[in-house]
């Protein structure tokens, strides 16, 4: 799992990679700016990301990754709880005060941890190209004809040859977790 730890703070960055340690599935990114992070170019699975930055307000960087459809788990870390329904716009993942208690930190990790590998990625030919997808990138799959047309949450359609059994045997409700319009058409 790819992770950043963006902070202006050098002891909170530090302590959050201290607490990384003991997690040898990461590979952890260390950013002192929210803007650094961004244009490294870097996709993430797992953002932890300070609020009140020098350079930047983290809500913002959180709202530029969304808006490039950037869906990495972001963990906001802040002093100031008053952030919290502003969290919710860019789909914040968890909210950890500082300073950060390791059981609060250990109960977020595992969560998203849990999340992130519950993802399938799903792989198909439409109109000659090969296409891939999570799972939790399709919002629905309907019928028709022979086949099936697969839409994903960038609005892009797909027509694929398969039929809709096809499409049962490995993806269920389950599957379609990122959104809560997902309809599959049997």
């Amino acid at each position: 799992m790819k992770i950043a730890v963006c902070d202006d703070d050098g002891i909170i960055r530090e302590q959050i990679k201290d607490y990384l340690k003991s997690y040898s599935e990461a590979t952890v990114f260390d950013y002192s700016s929210g803007k650094k992070m961004i244009s490294s170019g870097e996709r993430f699975d797992l953002i932890f990301l300070d609020i009140e930055m020098d350079d930047c307000n983290g809500m913002d960087i959180a709202a530029e990754l969304r808006w490039k459809n950037i869906d990495s788990h972001i963990v906001f870390l802040t002093s100031h709880d008053e952030f919290m329904a502003e969290a919710f716009k860019v789909k914040a993942f968890r909210f950890l005060t500082k300073p950060v208690k390791r059981e609060d930190f250990d109960e977020a990790l595992k969560e998203a941890e849990k999340e992130i590998n519950s993802r399938q990625m799903v792989y198909f030919t439409s109109k000659g190209a090969n296409v891939s997808l999570w799972n939790d990138e399709i919002v629905y799959i309907e019928s028709s004809g022979d086949g099936t047309i697969l839409y994903d949450c960038s609005g892009k359609s797909y027509i694929i040859t398969e039929p809709i059994k096809y499409w049962r045997v490995f993806l269920t409700e389950k599957c379609f977790t990122g959104y809560t319009s997902h309809i599959l058409c049997l």
